[in-house]
């Protein structure tokens, strides 16, 4: 893309690092729910989040550094530079373990021992776990592999999981955080702080508001996990509907320095929640058997309203106004609290056996009963004494 000469191949490029991503978006997170200890799942799931947001702060970062390159220089350079990041992954590749859960599953058991001693150095930790496992291979045994159908045509504890990975997977773009993240300096201009995009100034602001967002998501790494999944997601979309409903007021107005704010504020409450929640609970509420294939799926609704919105957005400001667009995303942004309260459970602490058990149930389950109702306790008594504290460990 760096190098294109003509408009077919910067598509065709552009096209090839979508689909680059799109696979990452859904492995990463994958990898990291599997192989992680459960009491830092959360966390390590949400790094991927933390990436993303730096790389957002280093393209707004590059746009003001290289802003009146002569020619074409500034967005080829600032393309080229990206090529650092997969070289490096894919160096990394080959010292990356598969995880357990799926060593076991194609048994190779002792492969996933050795792996579950890199984790737990403890050896009862790592009876405990490969128990855990195999108890749920043997259940998933009992079920045919999962298959498309299994998601699009899904039985009642699938559509319940469904609806909460998939549905806030959705409100993290129906909020208007692509619309605000792709067009900040837009924003800027239009509620008066620059004559154009390539202002200086502009360009400026938008790379504080970008840092905003960077900190914002590695403060979320720690917060996802202490906090809990569905209080963060109600402050989250309460929070950035109210900096939305701000904005537009402040844009009509031309209130350029509140507006900043306004933008700064809406980055910090989205990552502190809508931000890296669909990444976290897309890899937690979903059975193994189409984990994969769910995740996929609402990456790929994910990513179709994302493009939507990224394409609609400057034709509807251009047909409503700036302002309305934000009062229109703010109003879909409450709807987000309703639907956090009523269908996000809470996976705080909970192993991913744990977390399917919240879906058996209609009414839901709390942490307490779906423990209650698990099969740990036969897991920590075939690895003998010390079971509580081996329980406290591993969660």
């Amino acid at each position: 893309m760096a190098t294109t000469t003509t408009y077919a191949q910067l598509m065709v490029g552009r096209i090839i690092t979508g689909l680059g991503a799109g696979y990452a978006f859904v492995v990463a997170p994958l990898y990291a729910a599997e192989i992680a200890p459960s009491h830092i799942r959360g966390t390590l799931v949400a790094v991927a989040e933390v990436c993303i947001n730096f790389g957002v702060f280093m393209g707004y970062t590059l746009a003001w550094a290289l802003n009146g390159l002569p020619d074409s220089w500034d967005w080829r350079l600032m393309i080229g530079v990206a090529v650092i990041v997969p070289v490096a992954t894919l160096m990394c590749l080959p010292f990356i373990p598969e995880t357990p859960r799926w060593l076991a599953s194609e048994g190779r058991r002792e492969v996933a021992k050795v792996t579950l001693k890199g984790i737990y150095k403890e050896e009862n930790l790592v009876k405990y776990h490969m128990n855990h496992i195999d108890q749920m291979l043997e259940e998933e045994a009992k079920h045919p592999e999962g298959r498309w159908t299994d998601v699009l045509c899904p039985d009642a504890t699938t559509k319940r999981a469904l609806t909460a990975g998939v549905g806030i997977a959705l409100y993290q773009q129906i909020s208007g955080s692509e619309a605000v993240v792709y067009y900040t300096p837009s924003i800027l201009v239009n509620a008066g702080l620059g004559e154009d995009e390539q202002d200086n100034t502009v360009l400026l602001m938008t790379m504080a508001v970008g840092f905003a967002k960077f900190s914002a998501a590695c403060v979320a790494a720690y917060t996802v996990e202490d906090q809990g999944r569905r209080p963060t997601a109600i402050v989250s979309c309460l929070g950035t509907s109210l900096c939305l409903l701000g904005l537009g007021l402040s844009t009509s107005a031309g209130l350029s320095v509140l507006a900043v704010l306004l933008l700064c504020s809406f980055m910090i409450l989205f990552e502190l929640g809508l931000g890296p929640l669909p990444t976290v609970l897309g890899s937690e509420v979903y059975d193994q058997r189409i984990r994969a294939r769910a995740m996929a799926f609402g990456l790929f609704l994910n990513r179709l309203v994302s493009g939507t919105i990224a394409a609609l957005f400057p034709l509807i400001t251009d047909l409503v106004g700036a302002p309305a667009s934000f009062y229109v995303f703010s109003g879909i942004g409450f709807t987000g609290v309703i639907f956090s309260y009523f269908y996000v459970p809470e996976t705080k602490g909970l192993s991913l056996e744990e977390v399917q058990l919240l879906f058996t149930d209609k009414k839901g389950a709390t942490m307490k009963n779906a423990r209650e109702n698990s099969n740990l306790d036969n897991a920590l008594s075939s690895v003998g004494g010390g079971g509580e504290r081996l329980q406290q460990e591993a969660l």
